[in-house]
């Protein structure tokens, strides 16, 4: 199986940038997932230079078809969260395979508990 997509939600976009280069020469197609406002998602593709596909979920349905918790609290002190931050998912790397089924995941326990990127590459199949 050839894995033809990433899907990742993630909070901390640094980390994740320095494995994009590998993983467009293994994958077809990355998607990022953002519950936040379509004005803030264009935005962060814009600040990163990022050139692949963002899904904006607002309503965080797509995220909880994927089993990605999604709060409406602060993962870390349980206040209400407040502005722009209606809900909050934590971050989550799921690598699917060209039958569309997912062959990896990483649901994170957290804000704080990202996949590694070492993981992540390790994940992927060999493409033929």
């Amino acid at each position: 199986i050839e894995a033809v997509g990433v899907l990742c939600v993630l909070s901390n976009w640094q980390l994740f940038l320095k494995i994009i280069p590998n993983l467009i020469k293994r994958v077809a197609l990355i998607v990022a997932v953002s519950n936040e406002p379509p004005t803030q998602g264009k935005e962060l593709l814009k600040t990163l230079k990022l050139s692949y596909l963002l899904l904006v979920d607002e309503k965080s349905e797509v995220l909880e078809k994927y089993g990605v918790k999604v709060t409406k609290r602060d993962p870390i002190d349980g206040r209400a969260l407040k502005g722009n931050y209606k809900n909050y998912a934590t971050p989550s790397v799921f690598i699917i395979g060209e039958n569309g089924k997912i062959i990896w995941r990483y649901i994170g326990k957290n804000h704080r508990d990202r996949p590694r990127n070492s993981d992540i590459l390790a994940s992927l199949p060999e493409r033929r």
